[in-house]
């Protein structure tokens, strides 16, 4: 049975646990990091509060594109004001909160506001198929 859009959960789908970085991380260890998990986003977690999330965009425009040095901490270039989605939410509502606000990940928090997982747009796509 092919379960739809409106009918599969966020929960079903994404990551859980996700491997985390603080925001003394530096760039150059959660690209190492984000490369060894062959991931493209990593939540930012400091003390177990969800506080940002860096992505392979975030390093190519605000690093590379920059020039600026890779050791600098990721809390100098990490999307903080997050867009954040919880596990019973439909995969339609996800991918409306992607398209509107053009983003690829949605960290899952808990209602504690807790990381719990993350949602990929990869994630919703294997899915599908």
């Amino acid at each position: 049975m092919v379960r739809t859009l409106d009918e599969s959960r966020v929960g079903d789908v994404m990551t859980r646990n996700p491997i985390a970085v603080t925001p003394r991380t530096s760039v150059l260890e959660a690209a190492r990091l984000m490369r060894e998990l062959g991931v493209s986003a990593l939540p930012v977690v400091d003390e177990e509060r969800l506080v940002g999330i860096i992505t392979e965009r975030d390093l190519v425009w605000k690093v590379i594109a920059e020039e600026r040095p890779t050791s600098i901490p990721v809390s100098d270039i990490m999307t903080r004001n997050l867009v954040v989605i919880r596990e019973a939410e439909t995969l339609s509502q996800a991918l409306y909160l992607m398209s509107r606000f053009n983003i690829r990940h949605l960290p899952v928090v808990d209602e504690q506001g807790r990381l719990i997982g993350i949602l990929s747009l990869r994630d919703i796509e294997y899915a599908l198929i």
